[in-house]
């Protein structure tokens, strides 16, 4: 996009923050799921750990192949949906 690293990385803090505020209110007007959000949270913390398992494991010839894969089939699911639904 064609950003220095200092700009991308100050454009993503921004970013980040808003997101937080966003999410902070949304807590504070009663619209959070807790039993969801608790349980899915678990489940990320899960995940990331033994998927930065198997990363460090089977190397970038074995986890970029699968970025690749589940990103195409993230990308074809909104396209579907988008057109078929």
């Amino acid at each position: 996009m064609g950003y220095d690293f200092v700009t991308a990385a100050g454009n993503a803090k921004a970013l980040n923050f808003a997101s937080g505020i966003g999410a902070l209110l949304s807590t504070l007007s009663g619209s959070v799921l807790w039993t969801y959000g608790l349980l899915m949270g678990f489940a990320m913390v899960i995940g990331a750990y033994f998927g930065s398992r198997m990363a460090i494991r089977h190397g970038a010839s074995y986890v970029k192949p699968l970025y690749l894969i589940v990103t195409t089939l993230l990308i074809g699911k909104q396209v579907y949906e988008l057109l078929f639904k």
